[in-house]
C-alpha cells in the first residue's frame, strides 16, 4: 500500500499545477461517483462533472498508467479527474482483489440478496446472446411450474427489461396469452387459488393511462387490446365456477374484482362481466369495492352511456346504507331505473315495482312525472294499470284526464269519487272535455273509427254520471261539440252513432242527425 501511496505522489507532484489543483477540488466536491478494483492493481472510477459521466482508469502493476474518457485527456495527456481519482485513492485505500476472490462462489452467490442478483442477472443476459433462450426459458416455467406472486412479478419484469422496445408488444402478449392458458388449466382442474392469482397479476401488470385519463377510457373502451380480452375472458370464466369456490377462494375472487375496480383501464373493458358476477355473488358492504367504484365514476364522463350506468348499478350493489354518499347515489340509481323503466311501446312494470320499493316516499310524484312525457298511447295505459294496482286514485285521476283515458274514469268511478270529493265532476268533466278536444281530424276516418270505438261508450256513460253534478247546458254544449267534430269524420247517417243520438235524444229532447 506504501508503494501504492508513494507512485500517486509522485504522478501528482509531476502533473500540471493547476490539473492537480482543480482535481483536488472535484474530489472535496464529492464529484468521484465509484471507485472499484477490476483486477488486482487497476481501479476503474466514475467521476460526475456537471451531470457529465467520465470513467477514469488507473493501474499500478508496474509503472502508473492513466487513461480517461475526457477531450483534455485526449488532448494533452493529463487531466484533473485522474487528479480527483488519485487524490481519492490516497484517503480511502481499497481492499485487494485477490482478497475479495478468495471467498467461494457458492458463498458468495447464497448470500446474495434478491435484487442484486436481479440486477446482475439483467446486466449479464443484456450482454448476453443467450438472452432469448433464457425468454423461452420463462415462458416454459409459466407453463410447467408452481409460482407465487413473486414469481409472476419477476417473470414481467425479466421479460419487459430483456426484451427490445420493437420486440417488447409482442413479447407481453406472448406472455399474456401463457398466463391466459394457464388460468383455464389451473381453474378446469379445479386449483381456483392458483387460477385467481394468475388472473390478479395479469390486472396488476396491466399499464394503465398516465395522462388524459378520461379521454384514453373513452377510446379504450372501443378498442381493447389483446390482453385486456383475455382479462374478460377469465373473468367470464369465473362468473362460471365462482359458486364451487370456498369461503376463501371467494375472498380471493373480491381481491380480483378490487383490481380490477383499481384500473380504469381494465374496468371499461370488463364492466359488463364484473356486473354479472358482482350482482349474483356479493352483497353491500365491500367499502374498498364501493370507494373504488366511487373514484372510477367520476373518470367515466366520456365513455358511453352502459359504461356509466353499470357502474351506478355496481356501487349501488355494494354500497352501505350507512355511507355518506348513499343517498346521492340511491337517487342516481333512482333516476336510472326510471329511464329504463320506459321504453317506447312497453312500461317494466318490474323497474317500477323496485322503484317503488327503494323510494316509496317519493314515488308517487316520480311516477307522476314520467306520465307528463309519455306519448305513447300503450305505455300510458300500462302506467294508469300500475296506479290503480297501487291505490293512487289522485295520480289516477290527473292522468287519466289528461290523456284521457275514459275508461279509468269511468271504471274506477267510485274509488275516485271517494278520493277526489268535490273535485271529481271537475275531473270528469276535464277527461271528457280532452276526449273531445283530441278526436281525430283530417283524412284518416279508420283513426277516426277507432278512436271512437275505444271511448264513445265511456264518454256517453261519464256525460250521464255529469248530469247528475252539473248544469245540463254544459253537458249539452259538450255533447254538441263532440258531435260536430265525430261527424266532420265519420258520416252520420251510419248506424253505429245509435247509442249517441238515443241517449242525445232522450236527455235533450233533441232530433237525431
Amino acid at each position: 500500500m506504501m508503494t501504492m501511496n508513494r507512485k500517486i505522489n509522485d504522478y501528482l507532484n509531476e502533473l500540471e499545477p493547476t490539473l492537480r489543483q482543480q482535481g483536488r477540488q472535484y474530489y472535496l466536491d464529492g464529484c468521484i461517483e465509484r471507485v472499484f478494483e477490476i483486477k488486482p492493481g487497476v481501479y476503474r472510477a466514475i467521476v460526475l462533472q456537471h451531470a457529465i459521466e467520465n470513467k477514469v482508469t488507473v493501474s499500478f502493476q508496474e509503472s502508473v498508467a492513466v487513461n480517461c474518457e475526457c477531450q483534455n485527456f485526449r488532448v494533452a495527456g493529463g487531466c484533473s479527474h485522474i487528479a480527483a481519482v488519485m487524490y481519492y485513492l490516497l484517503e480511502h485505500p481499497i481492499e485487494a482483489t485477490s482478497q475479495f476472490i478468495e471467498n467461494s462462489i457458492d458463498h458468495l452467490v447464497y448470500d446474495c440478496d434478491d435484487h442484486t442478483a436481479k440486477e446482475y442477472l439483467l446486466y449479464t443476459l443484456n450482454q448476453s446472446q443467450y438472452k432469448r433462450e433464457f425468454i423461452k426459458f420463462l415462458f416454459y416455467r409459466i407453463k410447467d411450474f408452481n409460482l407465487s406472486s413473486e414469481d409472476y412479478q419477476y417473470l414481467f419484469d425479466y421479460l419487459f427489461t430483456l426484451s427490445e422496445s420493437a420486440d417488447r408488444a409482442k413479447i407481453m402478449q406472448r406472455l399474456y396469452d401463457a398466463l391466459f392458458e394457464r388460468f383455464r388449466l389451473k381453474l378446469t382442474s379445479h386449483a381456483y387459488n392458483e387460477a385467481l392469482l394468475v388472473l390478479k397479476e395479469m390486472i396488476i401488470n396491466e399499464p394503465s393511462f398516465d395522462h388524459d385519463v378520461e379521454s384514453n377510457l373513452a377510446y379504450f373502451e372501443e378498442h381493447l387490446s389483446k390482453n385486456v380480452v383475455h382479462i374478460k375472458s377469465c373473468i367470464k370464466y369465473l362468473s362460471i365456477y365462482v359458486e364451487e369456490f370456498s369461503d376463501m377462494e371467494k375472498e380471493a375472487c373480491y381481491q380480483v374484482v378490487l383490481e380490477i375496480t383499481r384500473n380504469p383501464k381494465t374496468y371499461v373493458a370488463c364492466y359488463s362481466e364484473i356486473k354479472n358476477l358482482v350482482f349474483d355473488h356479493f352483497v353491500k358492504g365491500h367499502h374498498e369495492v364501493c370507494d373504488s367504484l366511487k373514484q372510477l365514476y367520476l373518470l367515466l364522463a366520456n365513455c358511453s352511456d352502459v359504461c356509466r350506468q353499470i357502474t351506478v348499478e355496481l356501487i349501488f350493489k355494494v354500497i352501505d346504507p350507512k355511507d355518506s354518499d348513499y343517498p346521492y347515489y340511491k337517487a342516481v340509481y333512482s333516476a336510472l331505473l326510471f329511464d329504463r323503466a320506459y321504453n317506447p311501446g312497453n312500461l317494466n312494470l318490474d323497474l317500477l315495482e323496485e322503484i317503488k320499493a327503494l323510494n316509496e316516499d317519493s314515488y308517487a310524484s316520480d311516477i307522476n312525472n314520467m306520465a307528463r312525457y309519455m306519448n305513447e298511447k300503450y305505455s300510458q295505459k300500462q302506467l294508469l294499470d300500475v296506479l290503480v294496482n297501487d291505490e293512487n286514485w289522485s295520480e289516477l285521476a290527473n292522468n287519466a284526464k289528461q290523456y284521457p283515458s275514459l275508461r279509468h274514469l269511468y271504471v274506477y268511478r267510485d274509488a275516485l269519487k271517494a278520493a277526489l270529493g268535490g273535485q271529481y265532476a271537475t275531473v270528469l268533466l276535464e277527461g271528457c272535455q280532452e276526449y273531445v278536444a283530441k278526436f281525430p281530424t283530417g283524412n284518416d276516418t279508420l283513426l277516426a273509427y277507432i278512436y271512437m270505438d275505444e271511448g264513445e261508450s265511456y264518454f256517453i256513460s261519464l256525460c250521464e254520471i255529469l248530469l247528475t253534478y252539473i248544469d245540463r247546458k254544459t253537458v249539452q254544449k259538450l255533447m254538441d261539440e263532440y258531435k260536430r267534430v265525430k261527424y266532420s269524420m265519420i258520416p252520420s247517417q251510419l248506424p253505429i252513432h245509435s247509442r249517441l243520438e238515443k241517449f242525445y235524444s232522450e236527455q235533450f229532447n233533441q232530433s237525431s242527425h
